[in-house]
C-alpha cells in the first residue's frame, strides 16, 4: 500500500564514513600506538586504571563537600534579564502609542479656528504628559501608569 521513498543520495557515503576516509591515516596511527602500548605494558596499564579508580573513590569519600550558604541572595537567572528586557520593550511600545495619541489630540486642537480656555488647558496637559513620558523613557524608569488621569 505504501512505498518506501528511497533517497537519491545512494552513491554519497554517510558523514562518518567521509570523516573516517579523510582522517584514516591518523586514526590508524593512533590505533596502532594505543594497541602497542596496551600489549607491551599490560601491568602498567592495569595499575594506572586501578590507581585512577582508587584516586576517584578517595576524592569522593574524603574530600569535604562544599555546602551552599542558605543566606546568600538569590542570583538572577538568565530569564529574569530576558523578562525585564521584554517589559521595557512593551513599556516603550505603549509609551510610543500614547505619544502618538497625544500628538493627534494636539493636531486636532491646532486645526480649530479658535481655542477656548478648556482647549488651552488640554494643550498644556498634553505637553506636560509628553514631557513626562519622554523623561521616563530617557531615564528608563517606568511610571505608575500610562493612562490619562
Amino acid at each position: 500500500m505504501f512505498r518506501r521513498i528511497t533517497s537519491n543520495n545512494k552513491d554519497k557515503p554517510p558523514i562518518w564514513q567521509e570523516l573516517y576516509n579523510r582522517w584514516e591515516d591518523h586514526i590508524r596511527r593512533i590505533q596502532r600506538s594505543f594497541f602497542y602500548i596496551i600489549n607491551s605494558y599490560p601491568k602498567i596499564v592495569y595499575a594506572a586504571m586501578v590507581s585512577s579508580i582508587l584516586i576517584s573513590l578517595g576524592c569522593f569519600f574524603y574530600l569535604p563537600k562544599t555546602k551552599k550558604d542558605k543566606t546568600q541572595a538569590p542570583t538572577k537567572s538568565l530569564l529574569s534579564g530576558f523578562y525585564s528586557g521584554m517589559g521595557s520593550i512593551a513599556y516603550t511600545a505603549s509609551a510610543t502609542k500614547e505619544l502618538f495619541e497625544l500628538q493627534s489630540i494636539v493636531e486636532q486642537l491646532v486645526r480649530k479656528d479658535s481655542l477656548t480656555q478648556q482647549d488651552s488647558a488640554m494643550v498644556l496637559y498634553v505637553f506636560e504628559r509628553m514631557q513626562k513620558i519622554e523623561n521616563s523613557i530617557i531615564n528608563s524608569k517606568m511610571p505608575d501608569t500610562l493612562t490619562h488621569k
